[in-house]
């Protein structure tokens, strides 16, 4: 993983004032800058199992919803704990399901979204959109913004910047939140979909 560098703290903002505040994001904060002009990238990052990992105290926090060794490891051995077929993914819907049956109510910072990965950077994306469903079905949604740029080493003072934008909450608040959706991306922009889940999970959204 690589991280980024954020030209501002990301900001909690009412879902009905996100599209406002990014038009108006470079115009304001940044007058020398300007957005790529690329693609927007729609992201689901459920990360059931590291959720559940760090409910249940196997792992610290944040949850950043990013394959890493000490993720990866931690859900080989809650599939040894569940007793699961070794061939059992570490980070599939299984260990997950297992894991849900077990009490625990510790909980971390939520990191979703705020992290881009350097191979996805290098593509330069104009706007991605996270979608972090809870456990907690219940949850009310939260949203965050914020401009990104590379670091320089990847190039930071040549290439444009974009924005991110996080949608968290439990599904029901989720699927409400999809109603901005439609006004953040933008027309001129093709637009792709990263499903980090089975295709047929959380239909409703």
């Amino acid at each position: 993983m690589s991280p980024q560098l954020t030209l501002q703290t990301p900001l909690a903002l009412p879902p009905s004032e996100v599209p406002n505040y990014l038009d108006q994001l470079w115009a304001r904060d940044q007058a020398d800058s300007i957005g790529a002009h690329t693609f927007c990238l729609l992201i689901w990052q459920p990360a059931w199992v590291e959720q559940h990992l760090v409910r249940t105290g196997n792992i610290e926090g944040p949850i950043m919803g990013v394959q890493r060794d000490e993720l990866e490891e931690a859900g080989r051995q809650a599939v040894l704990a569940l007793d699961l077929p070794l061939s059992t993914p570490p980070l599939g819907e299984a260990v997950s399901d297992g894991l849900a049956k077990i009490e625990g109510n510790k909980t971390s910072d939520d990191l979703r979204g705020q992290h881009v990965d350097g191979a996805l950077s290098a593509l330069r994306p104009r706007r991605l959109i996270t979608l972090a469903p809870s456990l907690d079905p219940t949850r009310s949604l939260e949203t965050l913004v914020a401009a990104y740029c590379p670091l320089p080493e990847e190039g930071g003072g040549t290439v444009a910047c974009g924005d991110v934008v996080v949608l968290r909450g439990g599904t029901g608040a989720l699927k409400e939140g999809l109603k901005t959706l439609k006004l953040l991306l933008p027309d001129e922009l093709p637009s792709w979909v990263w499903w980090n889940g089975p295709l047929d999970e959380s239909p409703e959204l």
